[in-house]
C-alpha cells in the first residue's frame, strides 16, 4: 500500500489492524464463523476485479486444519477432514483462476506458518512446582514459556526452572539464533520444553474442561514444526520439488513478484530462487 499498490486480505494476522496507520484496501475484520465458501467467492471477486482497479496482492486464511490439529491432535481423523476442507477451497480458487483465464497472470502461493505436535495430560510441566509465580509476570505458556520476572528475581526463577525436567531455560540474550537478544518485547526469561511437552500453573489447567491434542510453538527445527510451500504460476518451475527452507524467505519472494522494496527482514531471496522460472 505505501509503494502504490492496491491490497486485499480476507483474514490474515494483523489485516484489520491500521499498521502504522496504513490499512489493506480491501479487508475484513476477523471472525472464525465466515465459512470457507464465502472467503473463497470473495477471493474470486476480486480476481474479477477490471485491471486498474484489482488488487496487486490477495491473502486468505483458512483456520480448520489450526483448530483441528489443536483440538484432536495432528494425526487424528478430524484433522484429515479439516485438511480435505481446505484443499477443497484451495481447489476451488485453482478453478477459479482457471475458469477466469488468469493462470499465466496471477501466482498461487500456499503456505501454513507452522506444524503441529501431539501432546497429552500427561506430558504438563506444572510452574508452580518449580518456582514461585508470584516473582514473575507470566506473558506466554505452553509449548514456549515467557517470563518477565519481578525486579530483583530474575536469577532465582532462572536457577529454579533450570531444574525442571523436560525444560531448556534461557535468558533471552543466549538465544540469538531466534534474534531475541535485544528486543524489547521479548521477555527476560525464555523456557522451551520438549517437544510433546507444555507448561502450565496447576490453576491454568484445572480451569480447563479438556486440554488440547495438538501444540505448536517448539524450534523450527523438530520435523513436526515444519511447514508446507506450494506455488503454482508464471513465476514458478513446473514439477520442481526444492529442498526445505525457512518460512523466513517467503517474504522476500512475494516482494520480488510484487515489484516492492523490502522492509528490512532475516530473510534473502537468494534462498527461495530455485522456486523461480527463468524469467524471474
Amino acid at each position: 500500500m505505501r509503494q502504490g499498490k492496491r491490497a486485499a486480505t480476507f483474514f490474515w494476522p494483523g489485516s484489520d489492524v491500521a499498521i502504522g496507520g496504513v490499512r489493506p484496501t480491501w479487508y475484513k475484520v476477523f471472525d472464525a464463523a465466515v465459512p470457507n465458501a464465502v472467503r473463497v467467492t470473495q477471493v474470486l471477486d476480486w480476481l474479477s476485479l477490471p485491471a486498474d482497479r484489482a488488487p496487486s496482492l490477495i491473502t486468505v486464511y483458512f483456520g480448520d486444519v489450526d483448530d483441528a490439529g489443536h483440538q484432536f491432535g495432528p494425526d487424528a481423523p478430524e484433522t484429515d477432514a479439516a485438511i480435505a476442507r481446505v484443499d477443497s477451497a484451495v481447489g476451488a480458487i485453482v478453478n477459479g483462476r482457471k475458469r477466469r483465464g488468469l493462470e499465466d497472470r496471477v501466482n498461487l502461493v500456499v503456505v501454513s506458518d507452522h506444524g503441529m505436535a501431539w501432546v497429552d495430560s500427561s506430558r504438563l510441566i506444572y510452574l508452580d512446582d518449580a518456582m514461585d509465580p508470584a516473582t514473575v509476570d507470566i506473558v506466554d505458556q505452553g509449548a514456549v514459556l515467557s517470563l518477565s520476572p519481578k525486579p530483583g528475581a530474575a536469577d532465582t526463577v532462572y536457577r529454579s526452572l533450570a531444574r525442571a525436567a523436560h525444560l531448556r531455560v534461557y535468558r533471552k540474550q543466549d538465544l540469538a539464533r531466534y534474534h531475541y537478544g535485544k528486543h524489547t518485547r521479548i521477555p527476560e526469561i525464555i523456557a522451551i520444553p520438549d517437544e510433546g511437552w507444555r507448561v502450565t500453573t496447576r490453576g491454568a489447567a484445572a480451569v480447563r474442561s479438556r486440554l488440547a491434542r495438538g501444540a505448536h510453538g517448539y524450534p523450527p527445527e523438530i520435523p513436526s514444526m515444519q511447514a508446507i510451500f506450494l506455488a503454482q504460476g508464471p513465476a514458478f518451475q513446473k514439477g520442481v520439488v526444492v529442498p526445505p527452507f525457512q518460512s523466513i524467505h517467503v517474504y522476500s519472494l512475494v516482494a520480488h513478484l510484487l515489484g516492492v522494496t523490502l522492509a528490512p527482514n532475516d530473510g534473502s531471496l537468494d534462498s527461495v530462487k530455485a522456486v523461480l522460472g527463468d524469467s524471474h
